[in-house]
């Protein structure tokens, strides 16, 4: 193996790696939604408060809610940072096997060359047969970075959902 070659990981350490990147995804996910969900009630509740009581009773009502849905707005922001960093983490674990990827290409092409130069049935074989597994290894690192990159994708999309609903708007610097 070249000096030059970047981290090379297990197989187990990728999946791991993905597995644990959506689960954090999700479950930021699932947090944003209820927080989400107590904005909306906490607004409502808002909306519906009579205040018909006295003056000063009434503002410490309405007072008292609005802290509630401030509180509710900046555990969703938070959590949103939180998710965006996960995002961002799991963008950059794509980019590595990513180029794991374009190594593992390169290598095939390195594979095919020397298999049409080799003289020997037994050589031929051996590496076709390494041909074979490197055409798997690069299978599988394509997989896993398709299944990183639409786990990140669907999630900002449903994010966008969610930052919309409690701030009324689009992201800045997002579309929809």
């Amino acid at each position: 193996m070249k000096a030059e070659t970047k981290r090379i990981r297990r197989r187990e350490d990728v999946r791991e790696d993905v597995r644990k990147t959506d689960n954090e995804i999700q479950k930021t996910q699932e947090g944003l939604g209820r927080e989400r969900d107590d904005i909306v009630v906490t607004r409502e509740t808002l909306e519906q408060i009579e205040g018909g009581g006295t003056e000063e009773g009434a503002a410490e009502v309405f007072e008292s809610v609005e802290k509630a849905e401030e509180a509710a707005t900046e555990l969703f922001d938070e959590d949103s940072e939180t998710l965006e960093q996960t995002h961002a983490e799991g963008q950059e674990s794509a980019e590595d096997l990513e180029e794991g990827s374009e190594s593992v290409e390169r290598d095939v092409e390195t594979i095919r060359d020397a298999a049409g130069r080799v003289n020997t049935r037994e050589n031929l074989r051996e590496l076709e047969e390494a041909l074979d597994r490197a055409r798997n290894d690069k299978d599988f690192l394509d997989r896993h970075i398709e299944r990183l990159e639409e786990t990140i994708r669907q999630s900002e999309d449903d994010y966008q959902e969610l930052y919309a609903e409690v701030h009324g708007a689009v992201r800045p610097g997002e579309g929809v």
